[in-house]
């Protein structure tokens, strides 16, 4: 009895609710999203390696930067993720336990006072989230500029080639056109990396109430023959 007294009704449903679902969307449809995108890097990438195997060293120096750049994301997301969860619990905590007892608060007059109490939390919450978002937005930025910058590095190595008659014109085109299926693949590994991790920190929340040993093993202690009186 004790958890339930340190823990809010609200934020355990949040846990069984929210953070379920968010795993098992992690665990079926971005599964699906994988196989697609492995798919596209993997069978471009063997296409590149047909066509021209010195432009493709220069097409995939940038999945080192890509795999840098997800992995920094990840474990900032895992923790923002998490800590932005725990707070969203316990505001939805603290309404819904001011909205069900709405008779006391009034007739204290406490309203005002509740009010700028969950404004406060909402503000608190903002903060994490505007380092949520530019956390995502460097990151898909990022990748956009990688992208593009390798596919100009293609394309100046490539024209070096064909004017050295090392490669056809119509060969730098195909491989242009592949590498950036290629690019669309990888960059979608990263960002699925990203919603793995976030995934992540909501199973991990499920996992802490699963996990959790009670400080009194009911199945444990001694059967009274009788009671009397």
């Amino acid at each position: 009895l004790a958890f339930f007294d340190t823990n809010r009704t609200s934020e355990l449903v949040s846990r069984l609710h929210d953070d379920v679902n968010a795993t098992a969307t992690a665990t079926t449809g971005n599964v699906q999203k994988s196989y697609r995108y492995i798919n596209s890097a993997v069978g471009g990438s063997c296409m590149l390696l047909a066509i021209s195997p010195r432009l493709t060293l220069v097409s995939l120096a940038i999945v080192p930067i890509m795999g840098c750049g997800a992995m920094a994301y990840g474990r900032h997301a895992k923790k923002l993720s998490k800590g932005l969860k725990e707070r969203v619990a316990a505001a939805v905590g603290v309404a819904e336990e001011r909205i069900a007892n709405i008779r006391t608060v009034r007739l204290f007059g406490q309203e005002e006072a509740e009010a700028m109490r969950f404004g406060e939390m909402l503000d608190d919450m903002c903060g994490m989230v505007d380092r949520a978002a530019h956390g995502e937005g460097l990151l898909m930025g990022g990748l956009a500029f990688s992208g593009f910058t390798a596919l100009l590095a293609v394309q100046c190595y490539g024209g070096l080639l064909v004017r050295r008659k090392l490669l056809s014109v119509g060969s730098l085109t195909s491989f242009a056109m592949y590498s950036a299926t290629v690019g669309l693949g990888f960059s979608g590994l990263s960002q699925l990396y990203g919603d793995m991790v976030k995934a992540t920190a909501s199973a991990q929340r499920v996992f802490e109430l699963i996990d959790r040993q009670p400080s009194i093993d009911q199945a444990s202690g001694n059967r009274l023959a009788s009671v009397s009186g």
